[in-house]
This record gives structure tokens, sequence and C-alpha cells, in this order.
């Protein structure tokens, strides 16, 4: 029996067996306390569900007495719930989401612009965030940001992100080289990868990332070449006052490359991308290179 039947049979029931479903498959781990705090029932009550989820989906997970605690499958993991990789990332940042399970008619009406022409696999994605929830290790083949070469890599997966764009994760890259542990990898570039046992201590985590505990200042400048006109559209455009021609911010020195090129702001690293094409140029690129914020 799949998720549309029990739905139209018993919403309730749905949407707890649904919860049970995307809670093992993308974090690996599920408790009775889970399911007692998501939706205020009791101790027994929760049992009932979990027993009820065993008769339709059995082979997905396991009991493990000692930490007692259920545990998926994986390998012989069969979906109940069907949703899509994005939207399963947005209820993991913002928590179980019964409205992104059941498709309600909206209060207003709303379109999504542009054909996503490489949605995220459900399969890749949950390996990961199952990685960063029981912190374990995975194994992957990753794509280049320059699309030149494969790169096989042992990461220990931290932190989900997402730039307004991208959904990206942060990991410890057990092989790099050098001081730069610590990357940033986009979801959508990961071509193939397996899951490991191999647990990942307090070492590894964010703690001990330096780009991501260091909050830097960007200054940002409109381009002086542009008429007055176009400033005055970039200072709409951007939040900024009359007559302003800097934007000063802070930011986590993890994230300056990724807003540098979002943004589209010339710097040394982009200039011959951008020529005299731009809006806005970084100021104090100097000061960024000497703490490793960008290269």
């Amino acid at each position: 029996m799949n998720f549309p039947l029990f739905l139209e049979k018993n919403p309730e029931l749905a949407i707890r067996l649904s919860f049970i479903d995307f809670k093992l498959y993308y974090t690996g781990v599920l408790s009775r306390s889970d399911l007692i705090e998501e939706f205020n029932i009791s101790e027994i009550t929760a049992s009932r569900i979990i027993a009820e989820y065993k008769t339709i989906r059995e082979n997905n997970f396991h009991y493990n007495q000692s930490e007692k605690k259920f545990f998926i499958n994986s390998n012989e993991f069969v979906p109940f719930l069907n949703i899509s990789a994005e939207d399963a990332l947005s209820m993991l940042a913002g928590g179980f989401d019964r409205n992104k399970i059941v498709k309600k008619k909206a209060f207003i009406k709303f379109e999504k612009i542009g054909v996503d022409t490489n949605p995220l696999c459900n399969e890749k994605v949950a390996i990961i965030t199952r990685a960063i929830y029981q912190n374990l290790m995975v194994s992957c083949v990753y794509n280049s940001a320059a699309g030149r070469e494969l790169f096989d890599r042992d990461l220990a997966p931290l932190v989900i992100l997402y730039d307004g764009i991208n959904w990206i994760f942060r990991a410890n890259h057990l092989g790099a080289s050098g001081d730069v542990k610590y990357k940033n990898f986009n979801f959508s570039r990961i071509i193939s990868i397996i899951e490991k046992p191999n647990k990942v201590g307090r070492e590894y985590g964010l703690d001990y990332d330096i780009l991501w505990n260091s909050i830097v200042p960007l200054e940002i400048e409109i381009n002086d070449d542009l008429d007055d006109s176009e400033k005055e559209r970039v200072r709409r455009d951007y939040g900024m006052s009359d007559d302003a021609s800097k934007i000063l911010m802070t930011e986590r020195a993890a994230f300056v490359w990724i807003i540098l090129n979002q943004w589209k702001i010339r710097y040394s690293g982009n200039e011959k991308l951008l020529g005299d094409n731009y809006l806005l140029e970084l100021k104090n690129e100097s000061m960024l290179k000497k703490v490793g914020a960008i290269s």
C-alpha cells in the first residue's frame, strides 16, 4: 500500500507514516520520541504507528536494542512517500511540513520560473544527509566546478546550505592536502556516492573549520563607470540608501566565494569572465585573501 491510498483512507495516519518514512530515509534513525514530539502523542500511540508502518514496509528498518532506536535498512528501503529532494532538504532545514506532503490549494497563485534541468537525486541527497545526522563518512565521485575532471573523495559531510539557487553541503575533505580541509560541495555535481560505516570524531567537525568560524567584512562598491541612472538602479536593487556608493556587510569567510560569484562582484578571480560588464566591485580583496576566504 502506498501513500495516496492511505491518504484517502486515513489522512492523519498517512501523515504520521510519511513522517516515519521521511525521518528514516533522510536521517537513517527513528525513535519513538521523534513521533511523540512531532505530533504530541503518547508513547503507546507512537508504538502503534511504528507497528503500522512495519506492516507496510517491514524491510525498511530494524530495531537496535542497545540504542533503543530504529535504523534504516538502506539496501532494502522502499519509500512509502515520494517527495522531491529539494522539498526534503527544505524540511530537514526547517522542520517536517505536512503541506509539502499533502499538496493543498495555495492562498494566492504561484509559479516557479525556469526549468529545472538538473533535479537532485533523492538517493544521493539521502546518503549525505544521513551521514550528517549520524556523523558518518561517504565516498563519492565528484565533478569539479570546472567540469573537466572527476575526483574520488572521502568526505565527512557536516551541514547543508542553500544560496537561493543551489543546495550545497559543507564537508571535511579527508584526502585534501595542505590547510584546505573544509570545502563546499554542490549536491548536483555528485556523480556517484556510497555510504561508509566509519564514524568521524569531533575533530573533523565545524568547530575546527577556521573559515566557517571566521566572520569577515566585505566592502563592495558600485562600478564607478556606470552612469547616474544605472547607479540609481543598482542602489534600488541592492537596498542601498540614496547617493550611497558602497555596501558594507559581514559574512562567514566560508561563504565569501559564493556571494562574489552569485552577485557577479568583480575581483581578480573573475575579472576575465566579467570584463567591464559588472555592477559591483570588491574593494577589500587583499584582506580576504590573507584570511583565506578567497584565493
